[in-house]
């Protein structure tokens, strides 16, 4: 298991706190350290999204292909015709349906929590050039 894949193992509630905490803190005197350090930041924690997007894709559609052969077993085993509420219901009562949906909330929650990093970050990106630029133009005001 890769750096990457642990963090997003770990990764949840507390962590997005904490991270989202150092991630959003803005200080006007750190900007230029923020600035260079800002790209680096934001591609590992993009690449984490991306990473979670991909492993939440792989869930749900794991997570639909069982309720569609759930569906298909049920159509085959049954004597009787079975209407779609039927189908339903048997794909409902699956456990492992249970299980594979809670798998797909699970990683759905990781990638929105990231999701939402990467907007903050994306805030922040916002908020240091504009202090750059204001620092700037002051700078020269002062010095003519």
């Amino acid at each position: 298991m890769n750096e990457l894949d642990k963090l997003l193992e770990d990764f949840g509630w507390d962590s997005y706190l904490e991270v989202s905490n150092d991630l959003t803190d803005f200080n006007e005197d750190t900007i230029d350290d923020d600035i260079i350090k800002f790209s680096a930041i934001y591609s590992s924690y993009y690449a984490m999204m991306v990473t979670a997007k991909m492993i939440n894709d792989g869930d749900c559609t794991n997570l639909s292909e069982h309720m569609a052969q759930v569906r298909s077993d049920s159509k085959q085993n049954s004597t009787k015709k079975l209407t779609a509420r039927d189908l339903d219901d048997l794909v409902e009562i699956d456990e492992e349906t249970k299980r594979l949906t809670s798998v797909c909330r699970e990683s759905s929650y990781k990638y929105n929590l990231l999701k939402g990093l990467i907007k903050s970050m994306e805030a922040k990106k916002d908020m240091l050039i504009q202090s750059s630029s204001n620092r700037r133009a002051e700078t020269k005001l002062y010095s003519n």
